[in-house]
């Protein structure tokens, strides 16, 4: 696993798999220690009601094939503060705890486009999967 500080990753705060819709957030890595993460908080900020909530992690992993994403369970353990040395400030970070081992993980799957009526798309389907009536 690469992961590491200064790593972009994609965390998934929540998924509403009966409406197909995810929560997405866009963060860095600042630092790793084990099984902890801090992560850079995101905007908009994740709430304190996350607190002890499950999320996946998700980073991108380059391979032969080209680059893989993969997903990383992990749960929120603290809301702290963190000293960026570039930005000579404190900002808002996040820490969470690894829940399990990588796996391949994609992104794409919750994502629908919905045409609109000026779209211009046509949908033909050959008569070899149109099922005939009983």
């Amino acid at each position: 696993m690469s992961i590491g500080p200064g790593a972009s990753v994609q965390f998934i705060v929540e998924i509403d798999l009966r409406t197909e819709r995810i929560d997405v957030r866009d963060s860095t890595v600042f630092d790793v220690d084990g099984e902890r993460l801090v992560l850079a908080q995101t905007q908009p900020a994740i709430k304190d009601s996350k607190l002890r909530k499950e999320i996946t992690v998700t980073y991108l992993e380059e391979e032969k094939d080209g680059p893989v994403r993969y997903g990383l369970p992990a749960v929120i353990t603290g809301f702290t503060g963190y000293d960026d040395l570039m930005l000579r400030r404190k900002v808002g970070a996040v820490a969470v705890r690894k829940r399990g081992d990588p796996i391949p993980y994609d992104l794409r799957r919750y994502y629908r486009v919905v045409p609109t009526s000026r779209s211009d798309l046509t949908i033909v389907i050959p008569p070899s999967l149109v099922s005939s009536p009983l």
